[in-house]
Formats: structure tokens, C-alpha cells, sequence
């Protein structure tokens, strides 16, 4: 028997409650810091800060993408800040088992006085602009801006029905996306996570089997890097006779790192407690297969996505108040530099993406007839006329080469090579 899916507010409502609660520990712990707080305050201040920015990117495919930037971008200095003051408090706890090396003691000098300085800067890090956009989003009185067109599907439908794919999303780019070896993405993208999960369990979702493993990954990666620094400071002190603790978190290195590729592992292996979005509207996209007269009979426009890295018909998603044929005739003329005309429809398919979200993409016949503006490159590095047959051999997925054999069946260009 499927669950029935729990009556939930609008993932935007929820994505805002959270932001505003965030935002006003942020506001209380920067207005209690002064020149002489201790490492715990500015724990706590840099802790605040990393909530507010995890939620940011964890929830960024539902909020204004300027909004989200720009303030991301305006915490970006008093997290730095703090985050180097937290390094110098971790960096003098290790030094106290050298206590009395004369490298050791010189390096705690300059560490307590360039933390001294850092700290005295906290206050005039953040721009007013910042600070009062970041005042408002505590006091609920300005709420976060929501996406016109989220990737993941309005912001404005229910939770029940936008968690699943923002689930997907999260999970996708953290066991699939992330190389082993960047541990600071993994410790990131762990938390981000971890915040979707949570979200999730709180409206009866069952996947909180996710966030144990999760956050054994993210306390790895954490361990690791705390490893790595502490190595690094180890070889600043060659005359320290007592290098103890140093030592005994040096020969750690090995250890943490495979307690990374296990937490990673069992990530991974609970990919199964996902939910798929079964009730939720499927999100509709357009496309165009191009064709041109050649010598040797029809050729089609074929495209290379560098995102992707891979062969594709022109095609995306509809955005807000546009209907599927002004989404394929916009598509086909920003990916291709093309404007063209709409001719019959030839084929449609039906999938689940990235995501795991419903998706139903329908693609028309089009002649080319006139430029537009060239493509970004950034987004299609190179486009191609082909003929039917070629363009089969060198797309990518089995679904757009159905595109190209329904054209091919209902104008009798061949497709065999």
C-alpha cells in the first residue's frame, strides 16, 4: 500500500521559517562578540553563520538565485574572519603539549596577537547592506524571495511533493558529484544534506536512516581536515621535543581517511530510502529537432552541452508563463543561435530526471530562418549538421536518438549508418 503523502505547507514557507530562525542566531551571536571573547563565542558565532549558509546552498534550487548570492557573498569576510580566528584556537591547543619549545611559545606569540587583531575586525566585517538584509530575514518582516522557476519545480507547491527531488539533488551531489578526495566538499555537501533530511523527517518522510550516516561522513571529512592541518603544524616545529598529541593525530591520517570512504560508502548504499515524487505535477520542458536541406538529403542540429559533456537535441524546461511551444522555440534559439520556425510535433518522451522527478519533454520539427544571438559558450561549446544517421550514431541517450528515428519514420530520411 503506498503512504499517503502528509498535508504539508509550501516547501517556500518552510524554506523561510528556517532562513529567519537561522538568520537571528546569526544577528544575536555578531551582537554579543567583542575584542575579547574566547574560542567557545566565536565556535558558536562561526557555527550560526555555517547553519545560515548551509541552508542557503541545501535550499538555493527554490530561492532567487541574486538574493541568494548576494548574501552569501556579503558573509563571505566575517566568516572568513571567524573561521580563521577558529584555526589559530585550534592551532594553540595543539601547541600547548609543546609548551616551553621555543618554537612553540613563538608561534602562540603571534598567534594570540594576530587573533587579537582578527577578532577586533569582526564588527566592521560585515557591509551595512549585508547586515540590514540579514536583520530583516530575522525579523521575518522580509521574507526570503523565492525562484520564479526553481529546478526542482515551483516553491509555491507543497513540501510533500518538492522534498523527494530536492532529496534526489542533495544525495546525487554528494555520492556521485563529490571526488573522494575533496574533503571539504564532502564535509559541505554532508551538511547540505543533512538539512534536507532533516526538513524531510520532520513532515514524516522516511528517511531519517539518512542523517546518522550523513553526519558520520560529515564528522569524518572534519577529522580529516583537522588531521591535515595538524600535519602541517607539525612540520613548523622540528625543534618541539614533546609532540605528543601532535603525533598521535599525525598517525591518524590513514584511518580518518578510510573512515571517509566508509561513511561515504554507507551514504551511498541508503540511496534506497529516497522517496520518488509519485503525486507531485510532472515538469514539463520543449525541444526542437533543427532540420536543413543538405546534399545528400536532411541534415539535423546537434548540440554539445559542456555541463554535460555530452551530444543533445536542444531542449529545457518551461519557465513561469510560458507555454511548452515558446519554451522549444526559446531553447532551440538560445542553445543553437537559431531562430525557427515551429512545424508538427514528432515525439515526446516521458522520464524521471536527475532527481527522480517526473518529466515530460515534447519536441517539434523545426526550419531555420534567420541567426540570433550565438550560444553561450559556457553552456554549448560546439553544434553540428548532421545527417540523420550521424546524429543517431553521436547523441548521447537513447532518448533523443528516438527523436531523431520518429522524424526519420514520418519523413523517410534514413537513420541506419
Amino acid at each position: 500500500m503506498t503512504r499517503a503523502l502528509p498535508l504539508t505547507p509550501s516547501i517556500g514557507s518552510v524554506a523561510r521559517t528556517r532562513l529567519a530562525g537561522d538568520a537571528a542566531t546569526v544577528v544575536g551571536w555578531l551582537r554579543v562578540l567583542n575584542g575579547e571573547d574566547g574560542p567557545a563565542e566565536v565556535a558558536a558565532a562561526l557555527d550560526a553563520l555555517g547553519a545560515l549558509r548551509t541552508d542557503l546552498r541545501s535550499l538555493r534550487p527554490i530561492l532567487d538565485k541574486a538574493w541568494t548570492v548576494a548574501l552569501r557573498d556579503g558573509l563571505d569576510e566575517v566568516t572568513t574572519t571567524l573561521a580563521r580566528i577558529a584555526a589559530l584556537d585550534g592551532q594553540a591547543r595543539l601547541l600547548a603539549e609543546c609548551a616551553g619549545s621555543a618554537p612553540a611559545d613563538a608561534i602562540v606569540g603571534a598567534t594570540a596577537h594576530e587573533r587579537a587583531a582578527l577578532l577586533g575586525t569582526v564588527p566592521t566585517a560585515l557591509d551595512p547592506e549585508t547586515g540590514a538584509a540579514l536583520a530583516f530575514l530575522a525579523s521575518g518582516r522580509e521574507p526570503a524571495p523565492l525562484r520564479a522557476a526553481a529546478p526542482v519545480g515551483d516553491p509555491g507547491l507543497p513540501a510533500a511533493v518538492l522534498l523527494p527531488p530536492m532529496l534526489h539533488r542533495r544525495w546525487r551531489k554528494l555520492v556521485k558529484e563529490t571526488p573522494r578526495h575533496d574533503l571539504e566538499s564532502l564535509h559541505r555537501r554532508a551538511a547540505e544534506l543533512i538539512v534536507v533530511v532533516e526538513v524531510a523527517a520532520r513532515l514524516e518522510f522516511p528517511v531519517m536512516g539518512l542523517w546518522p550516516a550523513a553526519d558520520a561522513l560529515r564528522s569524518a571529512a572534519a577529522a580529516a581536515l583537522r588531521v591535515g592541518a595538524a600535519h602541517r603544524l607539525k612540520d613548523r616545529l622540528p625543534a618541539c621535543a614533546t609532540r605528543r598529541e601532535l603525533s598521535r593525530i599525525v598517525t591518524r591520517r590513514v584511518r580518518v581517511t578510510r573512515q571517509v570512504e566508509k561513511a561515504l560508502a554507507e551514504v551511498a548504499d541508503l540511496g534506497h530510502l529516497l522517496p520518488a515524487d509519485d503525486d507531485g505535477p510532472a515538469k514539463v520542458a520543449g525541444g526542437g529537432l533543427v532540420v536543413r536541406p543538405g546534399t545528400d538529403g536532411p541534415e539535423v542540429l546537434v548540440v554539445h552541452r559542456v555541463r554535460h559533456d555530452d551530444w543533445s537535441i536542444p531542449k529545457g524546461a518551461t519557465a513561469p508563463g510560458e507555454t511548452v511551444q515558446e519554451c522549444a522555440l526559446r531553447e532551440v534559439r538560445e542553445e543553437t543561435g537559431l531562430r525557427c520556425r515551429m512545424e508538427a510535433e514528432i515525439h515526446s518522451v516521458r522520464y524521471r530526471d536527475r532527481n527522480n522527478r517526473a518529466k515530460h519533454v515534447r519536441f517539434w520539427h523545426m526550419t531555420p530562418v534567420g541567426p540570433a544571438a550565438p550560444p553561450d559558450p559556457a553552456e554549448i561549446d560546439e553544434v553540428r549538421w548532421v545527417p540523420p544517421a550521424a546524429a543517431r550514431g553521436l547523441l548521447t541517450r537513447k532518448r533523443d536518438r528516438a527523436v531523431v528515428d520518429a522524424y526519420a519514420r514520418e519523413h523517410g530520411a534514413q537513420t541506419a549508418a
